[in-house]
């Protein structure tokens, strides 16, 4: 059998697991509709009645699901099952989304990977393109048996396919092997095993393909991995090359097409550990001057976990990262950022500590500036009280201030609130773009501006003049009252 891993270069790769659609899985509509009911009742639109079948086949980690459609006018484009451990089958509540693309009016699949003595709910859905609207069966329950203590009968089988307990290869080979042709299981697996061979060379660039085996002692597979991503940017391979011995953990969804093949859906795989790399799952120091700063972890909140900045990044200041300097935001003393430098910047960031940093989204930077899951409520970043942890207009002497004066948030980040407003991602933009909104106000503004919740507009104007020289501000940030404080993800 040859599974074939595929993975195309997205900015917003979801963290596996988690509950939000990849590019190519459509995830249903997080109300849901009641049993055999549209979302609409245009008889001009597709229209369908979904049945959800009884489950069948039940053993101690596996079940048979079965449903059906009648289509009064049309036909869907995508069928399959929402399976989870509540009967409220919303995304968070979810384990999977079982999206079937053989399109027939009875489909079944059958789902592995499940706890033993467990009950678990589900229901059938079809969805149609033309209309954007899903279809929902009634939601039903089946339980587990009781097992026999060998994972189903398979003694080799191992692993719950989670990020702390990835299925080795037999696991992942049984899953695929139950899966009928045209069927995916959307869920995101995590496995691991060992590179025994290596087939294809790399080369570094941004199109990189290679072909490796993996073994973990009882079972070994063969791996097809295109355009593949270790959390980093392009040219990843150079810096990180897969060895024969080497450990590595992949994370994908499993898929059957209609010959019988079992490779990724048309979503990016990830290979998150090598060498025992696994990634950034411990803060990085970095200094400025002579003080020593972190990144800080951010989670529990409504996005996937990823690490933050400390501080702000005066743009004139050298950065010193595993003893390597990195050179300033803005130079040959600019007041500005210009795009072409932001992009530098990062570039030599990525190539120290092989992690992809970028500005964070507007509610990353804004969840962070709450406190995240320490957030205690304040109307400012760490305080009620403007002074204690922000320069504005009425403490600033009009003029910035070196970083990390001021008191911490919660988490530990300084000036989120004054000194300098900070720069987020533009949607959909590319997070190289510093044209984006201005958070948390700065030196200059007064203290309404400087609340967790307060912005300015990215562009305000087609050019800015700073000491007598002209620049577009499409490109370019105007150093004198903004800054970036960048992010990076944990996979």
């Amino acid at each position: 059998m040859t599974i074939l891993m595929v993975a195309i270069a997205s900015v917003n790769f979801v963290s596996c697991g988690s509950d939000e659609p990849s590019s190519s899985t459509i995830t249903p509509n997080e109300k849901p509709i009641g049993s055999g009911e549209s979302s609409s009742g245009d008889d001009s639109n597709d229209s369908y009645q979904v049945l959800t079948g009884n489950a069948s086949d039940i053993t101690d980690n596996s079940v048979k699901l079965s449903g059906s459609f009648v289509s009064t006018k049309g036909k869907p484009n995508k069928i399959g099952f929402l399976i989870g451990t509540s009967s409220d089958l919303t995304n968070t509540n979810r384990l999977r989304d079982l999206v079937i693309f053989d399109i027939i009016s009875s489909f079944s699949a059958t789902v592995d990977g499940l706890q033993s003595q467990s009950t678990y709910y589900y229901r059938a859905y079809a969805y149609s393109t033309k209309n954007d609207r899903y279809t929902y069966g009634e939601t039903k329950s089946f339980t587990t048996s009781s097992g026999n203590g060998n994972n189903g009968g398979s003694s080799t089988a191992k692993g719950s396919g989670t990020q702390n307990s990835p299925y080795n290869v037999a696991a992942i080979i049984e899953i695929a092997g139950k899966l009928q042709a045209g069927e995916i299981d959307a869920t995101n697996y995590y496995f691991k095993g060992t590179i025994s061979q290596i087939t294809k060379e790399f080369t570094i660039s941004k199109d990189s393909t290679a072909t490796f085996y993996i073994t973990d002692g009882n079972a070994t597979e063969q791996f097809l991995c295109n355009h593949v991503r270790f959390l980093h940017d392009e040219g990843w391979w150079g810096v990180y090359q897969i060895n024969i011995g080497d450990e590595v953990v992949i994370c994908g969804k499993v898929t059957k097409d209609k010959n019988g093949d079992v490779s990724t859906s048309q979503d990016r795989a990830y290979i998150y550990s090598l060498n025992g790399n696994t990634g950034p799952t411990d803060e990085i120091e970095y200094r400025i001057g002579d003080r020593t700063f972190r990144t800080v972890l951010v989670e529990g909140g409504p996005m996937k976990p990823f690490y933050i900045m400390q501080t702000e990044i005066p743009i004139h200041s050298d950065i010193i990262v595993n003893n390597r300097v990195i050179r300033p935001l803005s130079r040959n003393g600019n007041r500005v950022i210009e795009k072409s430098e932001f992009m530098s910047f990062l570039k030599d960031l990525r190539n120290v500590t092989g992690y992809r940093f970028r500005l964070p989204t507007k509610e990353e930077w804004q969840y962070a500036a709450k406190g995240g899951n320490k957030s205690k409520g304040y109307t400012y970043s760490g305080s009620n009280t403007a002074s204690d942890v922000a320069w504005y207009s009425g403490n600033s002497n009009k003029q910035g201030h070196d970083i990390a004066l001021k008191q911490a948030n919660e988490l530990g980040l300084y000036d989120m609130s004054g000194n300098y407003a900070e720069v987020c991602a533009m949607e959909n933009k590319e997070d190289e773009d510093v044209d984006g909104p201005k958070y948390g106000g700065s030196w200059d503004d007064v203290t309404s501006d400087c609340t967790i919740s307060s912005w300015k507009a990215g562009k305000t104007a087609g050019y800015i003049t700073i000491d007598g020289e002209k620049y577009s501000n499409k490109y370019c940030v105007d150093g004198r009252y903004n800054t970036v404080r960048l992010v990076y993800t944990k996979y």
